[in-house]
Formats: structure tokens, C-alpha cells, sequence
């Protein structure tokens, strides 16, 4: 049976490129897939909503146009709190992953 939860935060990242001038003209390369990154950071993010939200609260990850954090469902604090919060720890994570490329 698949286990609902009643509150969902959902991470948009968007897709970045590295730019180079080679000879005169612009080279373009991927950068790094951000649903990789979202999939090594899952395990942690989730673990720190739900010690902050209740277990019935999940962390989702999806590629947007524009990076945004956005909420589904009834949270005990405001949502410009929870989003500061979620960044707040995205960026603590991020500071500790080591296995990027």
C-alpha cells in the first residue's frame, strides 16, 4: 500500500550551462544535472522535514524554469519561514556533498 503524506516540499532547480569562448565562438557545456544533486541530497532534506513537520512530510524534486521552493499542504509555520528554512538547510547540505561530478 503507497504511504500519503499531508504536507509536500517541492525543490524546483533549473538546468545551468558553462559558457567558454573558444577561437571566437561561444562553447557551451551542461552543467551539472540538478536532479542528480537533488537525489544525493534527498535522504537528508527529507529527514530534516519531517523531524521539523511530521513524518507525513515529504521533500520532491523537479526541473523548473526558474529555481523556487514550493509548498503543498498545511504547514505549521508561514511559508516564506519554511521556505527560508528549507534553503537554510539546502545550503548546509550542499556545503557538505562531495560527490558532485
Amino acid at each position: 500500500m503507497e504511504e500519503t503524506c499531508t504536507r509536500r516540499i517541492e525543490i524546483r532547480m533549473v538546468r545551468t550551462e558553462q559558457k567558454r569562448y573558444e577561437k571566437g565562438t561561444v562553447v557551451r557545456t551542461p552543467g551539472p544535472d540538478p536532479l542528480r544533486i537533488g537525489a544525493l541530497m534527498h535522504a537528508d532534506l527529507t529527514r530534516a522535514a519531517q523531524a521539523r513537520y511530521g513524518e507525513d512530510t515529504e521533500v520532491t524534486f523537479q526541473i523548473g524554469a526558474a529555481p523556487d521552493i514550493r509548498l503543498h499542504g498545511t504547514f505549521p509555520d508561514k511559508a516564506p519561514v519554511v521556505r527560508a528554512w528549507m534553503q537554510g538547510v539546502m545550503t548546509e547540505v550542499l556545503e557538505n556533498l562531495s560527490d558532485v561530478e
